[in-house]
């Protein structure tokens, strides 16, 4: 089975097109910002409502159903109903132009975190209005004036990117430090990426990177989350490890997929921080697929057709793929074209 998963820290200068820098990595800074309370941290699990995980089933799991191993892990509570797209700590929330109106509305009344809202997913993604760089850019400026971290380390992203203005590493560097210092997680994770990998003419300083992942994460950040986690794995200690399944854990509640699936392989299937339970690891898939996650959908797929870890389903797996396929997963498209030449 082909292992789908891309939770390693990845250059800043991700094409301005994939969301997955800024756009997945804020929906808990999303929520943040809008005034709702961010999952527990790691040091929270095992309290009090937390339930243990069930009997093993191989059955579907239902698209509101949260995988007990969230819970038993971190302690992270049930997403509440999903009202705007700030609200959502899932990826699966399309944004409609009612979301980018509520943004406006928000951002016109002094919610400076709306205007963040509104000049990354109206201006910058551009999947629903026309993409505009320099009123995104005036939005950021207006939200980072105004207190937002969010809108610091969106304008941080531009100026590294080089768009619209010319690339000015040194003033995207102050940007992030600034959108860490207002309890940015998403501000902070980036600052550990350029610290870690992106700093011209500087070592990379693992240590102060790890020390942003960790805050990133504790502040919702999912790539945070992720990041770290990848540095634990990389230490190899069962410490390290059990750092790394709650950092997953965390970031797969936050709605980050590639998250979901390093939870789902290192920790469910090898057993790294947690006892393996590879139904479990499933269960984890299919309900993250059910919200939108389209890796996550390839990655169950692939686990169902190889058979290695939970009994083969043949026809559930080409559901799953399709479902992939429609999120935008190429290497499931590929699966589907390829299964169905036979």
């Amino acid at each position: 089975m082909q292992r789908i998963f891309h939770s390693r820290a990845v250059p800043l200068l991700a094409l301005l097109g994939t969301v997955l820098l800024v756009s997945s990595c804020s929906r808990g800074e999303e929520r943040r910002e809008r005034g709702a309370s961010p999952p527990s941290a790691w040091e929270g699990r095992g309290s009090a409502g937390a339930e243990p995980e069930s009997a093993a089933t191989d059955a579907p799991a239902e698209a509101g159903s949260r995988p007990a191993v969230l819970t038993a892990l971190e302690g992270i509570p049930e997403p509440g109903s999903i009202a705007t797209l700030a609200e959502s700590p899932l990826q699966g929330a399309a944004v409609t132009e009612e979301h980018l109106e509520r943004f406006e509305e928000a951002c016109e009344a002094g919610d400076y975190g709306a205007c963040s809202h509104l000049g990354w997913h109206g201006y910058v993604v551009g999947s629903v209005r026309s993409t505009d760089f320099p009123r995104a850019m005036n939005l950021f400026r207006r939200a980072c004036d105004g207190g937002s971290g969010l809108g610091c380390s969106n304008l941080g992203f531009l100026h590294f990117a080089g768009a619209p203005v010319d690339i000015d590493a040194v003033t995207a560097r102050q940007l992030l430090e600034q959108a860490c210092e207002l309890d940015s997680g998403l501000g902070c994770s980036n600052l550990g990426w350029y610290i870690y990998g992106m700093e011209q003419g500087q070592e990379p300083d693992e240590a102060r990177a790890v020390e942003l992942y960790r805050r990133a994460c504790s502040l919702g950040s999912g790539r945070g989350c992720s990041n770290l986690a990848v540095h634990a794995l990389e230490r190899g200690t069962h410490e390290a490890d059990a750092e790394a399944a709650a950092a997953l854990s965390r970031g797969c509640g936050l709605g980050l997929d590639d998250a979901c699936n390093d939870l789902a392989w290192y920790v469910l299937l090898e057993g790294r921080g947690a006892a393996a339970d590879p139904p479990a690891a499933l269960r984890l898939l299919e309900w993250a697929c059910a919200q939108g996650q389209g890796v996550s959908c390839g990655t169950a797929a692939g686990m169902l057709l190889a058979g290695e870890h939970v009994e083969r389903d043949v026809d559930r797996a080409l559901d799953l793929h399709g479902q992939a396929c429609d999120f935008g997963n190429d290497w499931s498209c590929e699966q589907l074209e390829a299964i169905r030449g036979f």
